[in-house]
C-alpha cells in the first residue's frame, strides 16, 4: 500500500539555492504551458514534450538554465491530470502558480533509485545529502518520490511517497454515526465529543492581533517582514495543531468501530449557505474535509468500511426520539415540541445519521455483494 510521509528537511545554503532554482523553473514551466494550453487549445501531452525541449534548447530563460529535465518533464505530467480531471467535473480549473504562493514544491521520481533514506539523512542525486527529522524507519522500504517543499516563512520540508504493509485493526463488530461541525469538530452517536482545544482561540485571537500591527506596518519594511514570517509560523502551527487532533480522533474512531456512518457534506454548498462571514470563515478554517479524507484512507488501510449517506438528509432537524421533523432556532439545543425530547442538537444529528445509516443497511450489504462479485468475475482484487 502507498503510504506518504511528510518530514522537516534542513538544507545547507547551496542546497537552498538549487531547491529555490528549481522551484521557480517548475513554475514557470507549469504556468508557460497552462497558458499554451488555454491561448492554442492544445492539451496533448506529446506537442507539450516537443514544445519543452524547443522551450530548453533556446535557453534564453534563467529559470531553465541549471533545472533537471525530467523533473520539468514532471510539471507536465501534472498540468495534463489537473486537465483531465477538470475535463471530468472532479476539480477546479486549473490556475496560476504565483511565487507568493503558501507553499512551493517540485516532484523527484525514483525510478534510478535516486533518492537514499538513511538515519536523519535522506540522499537526492540532484541535491546530496540532506539532513533530516525522520519519525519512521523506512530504510527497508521501497520509495516512489518525494515532493520537496518551501513554504512562506523558509522552511523546508519533503513529502515521501513509499510502500508499506500496514496490518488491519482487530474486528469489533460495532457500529457508530458521526456528526462533524464547527462547535465541535465530531460528535458520535454513542455521545463522545472531540471539541476543539481551549488554546486555540487564544493561538486565533494572536493571529489576529498581528495581523492588526501588520497593516499598521509600512509595507516591505524590515519589520513588516519580520511580523509576517511571525504570523506565518502561528497559521502553520495553528494548522498543525488541529490536524494532530483530527489524526488522532479518526485513528480511535476507526480503531474502535468496523462500520462509520457520516453525511457525504459539501463544505462549497455549506459555506455559500452561511450569510454570516465570520460564520463562513469558521466553517472554512475547521478543516471539515479533512475529517472525511483522513477517515476515508484510514478504514482502506485498517480494513474498517466507512459508509457516506445522502448530504441532504436533514439530521439536524429530525427528532432521533420520535421522528418528526422540526426546525430549531436554538444552535445548541434540539426541543422536539412532540415528545419534549431535549437533546444536543449535534448528538441528535448524530444518532439520526446512524439510525439512517442501519435503515439502509440492507442496501449496502447488496452494493458490497455486487461489487465483490464483480471483482471475481473481471479478475481484479
Amino acid at each position: 500500500m502507498y503510504l506518504g510521509l511528510k518530514i522537516r528537511i534542513y538544507p545547507n545554503k547551496m542546497q537552498k539555492e538549487i531547491i529555490d532554482e528549481h522551484i521557480e523553473g517548475a513554475r514557470y514551466v507549469y504556468n508557460y504551458f497552462l497558458n499554451y494550453a488555454k491561448e492554442k487549445s492544445i492539451y496533448d501531452l506529446e506537442i507539450w514534450k516537443k514544445e519543452l525541449q524547443l522551450l530548453i534548447e533556446k535557453r534564453n530563460k534563467k529559470e531553465l538554465i541549471n533545472c533537471d529535465y525530467y523533473l520539468l518533464m514532471n510539471q507536465l505530467y501534472i498540468l495534463k491530470n489537473t486537465f483531465d480531471s477538470y475535463f471530468k467535473n472532479l476539480c477546479l480549473e486549473p490556475h496560476f502558480k504565483k511565487k507568493t504562493a503558501i507553499i512551493s514544491a517540485f516532484k523527484i521520481s525514483n525510478k534510478n533509485q535516486n533518492i537514499i533514506i538513511s538515519n536523519n539523512h535522506i540522499y537526492i542525486e540532484l541535491l546530496g545529502n540532506l539532513k533530516a527529522k525522520i519519525s519512521k524507519d523506512i530504510k527497508n522500504n521501497k520509495i516512489y518520490s518525494i515532493v520537496v517543499k518551501r513554504t512562506t516563512n523558509n522552511i523546508y520540508e519533503a513529502s515521501i511517497l513509499y510502500d508499506a504493509f500496514i496490518p488491519f485493526f482487530k474486528k469489533t463488530y460495532r457500529r457508530v454515526g458521526i456528526d462533524i461541525g464547527v462547535r465541535k469538530f465530531i460528535t458520535t452517536s454513542d455521545k463522545e465529543f472531540i471539541l476543539p482545544p481551549d488554546n486555540l482561540k487564544a493561538i486565533e485571537d494572536r493571529i489576529r492581533r498581528l495581523q492588526k500591527l501588520l497593516s499598521n506596518k509600512e509595507k516591505e519594511s524590515n519589520n513588516w517582514f519580520k511580523l509576517k514570517d511571525k504570523i506565518a509560523k502561528l497559521h502553520i502551527y495553528r494548522n498543525n495543531y488541529i490536524k494532530d487532533i483530527l489524526n488522532k480522533a479518526t485513528t480511535k474512531l476507526v480503531k474502535e468501530y468496523d462500520v462509520i456512518f457520516m453525511e457525504n457534506i459539501s463544505i462549497h454548498e455549506l459555506v455559500k449557505q452561511q450569510e454570516k462571514k465570520a460564520v463562513r470563515r469558521k466553517i472554512m478554517e475547521s478543516s471539515l474535509n479533512s475529517i472525511r479524507e483522513m477517515l476515508i484512507y484510514k478504514c482502506k488501510m485498517y480494513g474498517k468500511k466507512l459508509i457516506l449517506i445522502d448530504r441532504f438528509f436533514p439530521s439536524s432537524k429530525i427528532c432521533s426520539e420520535c421522528g418528526f421533523r422540526h426546525d430549531p432556532k436554538d444552535e445548541e439545543t434540539f426541543i422536539c415540541p412532540v415528545c419534549g425530547l431535549t437533546i444536543d442538537r449535534d448528538y441528535n444529528a448524530a444518532k439520526n445519521i446512524y439510525n439512517y445509516g442501519m435503515s439502509k443497511k440492507q442496501e449496502w450489504i447488496i452494493v458490497r455483494r455486487l461489487a465483490s462479485e464483480f471483482a471475481c468475475n473481471t479478475g481484479t482484487n
